[in-house]
C-alpha cells in the first residue's frame, strides 16, 4: 500500500454501482444485512453489482447482481493484483459486521478512497467518521434507514467525492502501517523514559 497514488473516485447514477465485501465468516460480517439492503437499492432503481470474496454466499441469498469469488490468496501475486483492482474499482465497500475487533479491511479500502459502509460495533467507529469516510449504522437500524443513507450517498456526486478523498486523506495520515510503526516507536520510548 506504498506505493499507493491517489485516483479520484466518482459515482454517477448512470452508470453501474459497485460494491465490494471481503471476508470468510459471511455471518460475523453481515453479509446478508448488505445483500438484504443491496436488494432495497435494487428495486428502487439502482443498477449495482456486489462482489463478495472470501466465502461462499449461501444459496438463500443469491442474487443477479452478486460476482462470488471464493478465495484469493494475497501471498500469491496474482491474487493479490486482483483483491487490489478489486478495490480499485469499487465505489463501496460494504461489511455491517455483528462484530468486529479492528478491521485492518476497512484500512485497506481507505487507501484506495473506497468509502466504508459498516455497523457501529467494536473498533470499527475508530477507523470510518460516519458522514466523512463512510457510513456508520447501528445493526439494530432498519434496512430502509442503510438504504436512504446510502441512496444519499450515491445520489450526491459531490458528497461521495469529498467521501473518498477523506478515506484516502485518512489513510495517508492515521491507517497505515507506518504511521503505526512510528507511533509505536514514539511509545516505547516514551516508556522506556520513565523506567
Amino acid at each position: 500500500f506504498r506505493s499507493i497514488i491517489y485516483q479520484k473516485k466518482s459515482i454517477n447514477l448512470n452508470e453501474q454501482i459497485s460494491f465490494l465485501f471481503v471476508g470468510k465468516d459471511w455471518y460475523r460480517k453481515g453479509l446478508d444485512i448488505a445483500i438484504k439492503t443491496l436488494d432495497l437499492l435494487y428495486k428502487n432503481g439502482v443498477d449495482l453489482n456486489f462482489i463478495v470474496v472470501g466465502c461462499k454466499v449461501p444459496e438463500i441469498l443469491q442474487r443477479n447482481y452478486i460476482t462470488n469469488i471464493l478465495y484469493l490468496d494475497k501471498n500469491e501475486n496474482s491474487d493479490r493484483k486482483k483483491l487490489l483492482n478489486l478495490f480499485k474499482a469499487s465505489h463501496f465497500y460494504f461489511m455491517p459486521s455483528r462484530a468486529e475487533a479492528f478491521g485492518i479491511v476497512f484500512a485497506e479500502a481507505a487507501a484506495y478512497g473506497v468509502p466504508v459502509i459498516a455497523t457501529n460495533v467494536g473498533g470499527i467507529p475508530t477507523i470510518i467518521d460516519d458522514g466523512e469516510t463512510g457510513i456508520l449504522l447501528n445493526l439494530n437500524d432498519k434496512l430502509s434507514k442503510w438504504q436512504m443513507k446510502i441512496e444519499a450517498v450515491i445520489r450526491n456526486k459531490e458528497k461521495y467525492e469529498l467521501m473518498s478523498l477523506l478515506a484516502y486523506k485518512k489513510f495517508k495520515k492515521v491507517l497505515n502501517w507506518e504511521v503505526y510503526a512510528s507511533e509505536l516507536i514514539k511509545e516505547i520510548k516514551r516508556i522506556n523514559s520513565m523506567l
